[in-house]
């Protein structure tokens, strides 16, 4: 008797038509996990690409704006540098204007000296020539003024 009362009952088997459903859905939802997964390492693979490119391009910032630092800095530099090329040119004009000796009547005559206004002239076209060398400087003064000096003293020369 126990053993009737024992009896399995069995589970019920969904039909056919409902496990076709089942696997159906299944089926789509594998796909679209799949899809999901190609979408998640596409974006993931994108991320890394734009972390590269932010970094390189940051990396490229920061160099651009050092040359750039540097570049001002030295640009400065070479100012500061000739300023002070300027103002030392300047001194030893105004030096050798100082010592010159007033010339004597004969060297006046024949224009055997450098007049203070041929210094002068040195002096104004050192103004006027800047960022070359000393050399470069010195020798563009000197070529203007004995231009013009020349030219003065042929004036005095034709008119005496």
């Amino acid at each position: 008797m126990l053993r009737c009362c024992l009896r399995r009952t069995p589970t019920p088997r969904p039909s056919l038509a409902r496990e076709d459903e089942l696997q159906s859905q299944l089926e789509v939802l594998r796909t679209k996990n799949a899809q999901l997964q190609l979408e998640l390492e596409r974006k993931t693979s994108q991320s890394r690409s734009r972390k590269m490119t932010i970094g390189r391009l940051t990396d490229e910032l920061l160099a651009a704006r050092q040359i750039a630092a540097e570049t001002q800095l030295r640009q400065l530099e070479e100012l500061q540098s000739l300023s002070k090329e300027n103002r030392e040119l300047k001194q030893v004009l105004l030096t050798l204007i100082s010592q010159q000796q007033q010339p004597t009547a004969d060297e006046h005559h024949h224009g055997i000296y450098v007049s203070s206004s041929f210094s002068l002239s040195i002096l104004c076209e050192v103004e006027n020539v800047s960022g070359r060398h000393y050399e470069a400087v010195i020798s563009h003064a000197c070529s203007v003024a004995l231009a013009r000096h020349a030219d003065r003293s042929n004036e005095v020369y034709n008119h005496g």
